[in-house]
């Protein structure tokens, strides 16, 4: 079972920070994955809820399109993105 999540990722063109809004506020913080402050998204837990783990899975899902986010800039694209599961 997994007892942590961590998820990292940056966009071009992020106008607003539209993206990373929608992707926390769509995925990540109502799954429990908190922003550590440090450009990281991280829920520890023994074990992390499955729900979390799909959560953070759909929003690896999202970034693959960031551009469908409302609102978003057409030329958003995301730079790098890692998902750390242990």
């Amino acid at each position: 079972m997994a007892t942590r999540i961590i998820v990292r990722f940056s966009l071009n063109a992020d106008t607003h920070s539209t993206v990373r809004n929608h992707v926390r506020d769509t995925f990540l913080s109502p799954a429990g994955i908190q922003n550590t402050g440090t450009g990281t998204w991280e829920l520890t837990g023994n074990p992390v809820p499955a729900a979390a783990v799909q959560a953070a899975a759909q929003a690896v899902g999202f970034l693959a399109n960031p551009a469908a986010a409302p609102g978003a800039n057409a030329t958003v694209a995301t730079d790098h993105l890692w998902l750390y599961i242990d």
